[in-house]
């Protein structure tokens, strides 16, 4: 039989647009520093056939009411072209929850297997992406091919073992911003919710079980799900969950990185996001005058991750050399955000495979492992796996297949080992 599907209201019809024009793009590679004299001229040579996305159709619209039923429920859906595999992809409005309870519509991207479902239902992998901009525009699902699904690792392996897919966008990118970049809760939600709405997507053929896994940003976002799921979500069942270079330590990485043309980068999303988001978040406090149009500049820009271009906008070439007027993570309002959207010390409850790159200037090996001694001490079932030449996009690709075999493993039913432990990887 066939799967039923929602009727989606309203219904936009198919989007064949070209989905990408000609403009400048932020384009950053995190591997390395090269001199800033490098930097500019590569930084130019770039931009000419670069690809930025159009701005949200329609379909990113949230209606004037949004359906009852609570977090996760569907408000409509776009199919797009199907995967060589068969595997149905469609685009997916549904409703999450903001900091102050309120309903709110987030975006994102879905791919079910073919075929039948089995008995009970598929079981749901949700993937977190990474750093993509804070602009509405931003949205991974608007600009990249299937609705992302290119930049999902490991995407046809969970497929061909027979998982559901589903990957948002984050609140406040491809739907009406602000983007609350770096703040977990909204980001664990987000996620959380995605695995709800892929139930009414396949008319309720998905299984509890489910698993989460993300990358950079979205390890950060992983981490915060699996802190929510208990009391969030306690209907689903998650039983794994993957984070591969997750920012931990806000305030630590964020002053450690200070002198990096990637780290500045997202310094400046951070605060350009944080200051609209938070009345405490007061740009003046911690940006030297001189810099706010910079950092407003990079808030409107989105970013591409080709490892093989290591390149930065003259924007944060201009910010290397007079950015912060103070720490952020010793300023009033600031630090206590810090912490607020640093994961929690408490003990995960559910079994996590930490990745990390050793040869990452981002995200610091020191402070992940830092973490994972942390969780280890309250009790968590966790393992830390990590890639000695890794850098902070490579980890993405060197550790895809370790990670997704572990999620396959823990859908199909395999306990995840428990206690703690550390595993250098080739």
């Amino acid at each position: 039989m066939t799967t039923p599907r929602p009727t989606a209201e309203p219904t936009p019809a198919p989007d064949h647009r070209p989905g990408h024009r000609r403009r400048r793009e932020l384009v950053v590679a995190v591997v390395g520093l090269l001199a800033i004299a490098a930097l500019v001229p590569a930084a130019w040579l770039g931009f000419e056939n670069i690809a930025e996305p159009d701005g949200p159709s329609a379909f990113y619209t949230p209606p004037a009411t949004l359906p009852a039923g609570g977090p996760g429920t569907l408000i409509r859906s776009q199919v797009l072209t199907p995967l060589k595999s068969g595997a149905t992809v469609t685009r997916v409005l549904y409703t999450s929850t903001d900091a102050e309870g309120t309903a709110i519509a987030v975006s994102g991207v879905a791919a079910v297997p073919p075929g039948e479902p089995p008995a009970g239902g598929w079981p749901v992998v949700a993937w977190a992406h990474g750093t993509s901009g804070v602009a509405s525009r931003c949205a991974p699902t608007i600009d990249f091919g299937l609705g992302g699904l290119e930049r999902v690792p490991g995407l046809d392996q969970l497929l061909a073992g027979g998982v559901v897919v589903v990957a948002t966008d984050y609140p406040g990118l491809g739907t009406p911003g602000p983007h609350p970049y770096l703040v977990g809760e909204s980001e664990g939600r987000s996620t959380l919710d995605s695995i709800r709405a892929a139930s009414g997507l396949t008319g309720g053929h998905t299984s509890k079980v489910s698993a989460i896994y993300g990358h950079s940003q979205g390890g950060h976002a992983t981490l915060f799900a699996a802190a929510l799921a208990p009391s969030y979500a306690p209907e689903l069942d998650v039983v794994g969950a993957a984070p591969m270079s997750p920012p931990t330590d806000l305030g630590v990485l964020l002053e450690r990185d200070a002198e990096e043309p990637a780290g500045v980068l997202l310094t400046a999303l951070a605060i350009s996001s944080w200051s609209r988001l938070y009345p405490e978040a007061n740009e003046d406090a911690v940006v030297h005058e001189a810099a706010k149009p910079y950092v407003a500049s990079l808030g409107r820009d989105c970013i591409g991750d080709n490892e093989e271009t290591i390149a930065a906008l003259p924007d944060v070439v201009a910010l290397l050399t007079e950015f912060l007027s103070a720490e952020p993570s010793a300023t009033p309002g600031w630090s206590e955000l810090l912490e607020q959207n640093s994961p929690p010390a408490k003990a995960q409850a559910v079994p996590l495979l930490v990745s990390q790159g050793l040869a990452d200037p981002l995200v610091r090996p020191d402070v992940t492992e830092d973490y994972v001694t942390q969780q280890c001490k309250a009790g968590a079932d966790i393992e830390l796996d990590t890639y000695a030449t890794a850098g902070h996009l490579s980890l993405r690709t060197e550790a895809a297949d370790k990670v997704v075999d572990w999620l396959l493993e823990r859908v199909a039913g395999v306990a995840a080992p428990t206690g703690c432990s550390t595993r250098p990887l080739p």
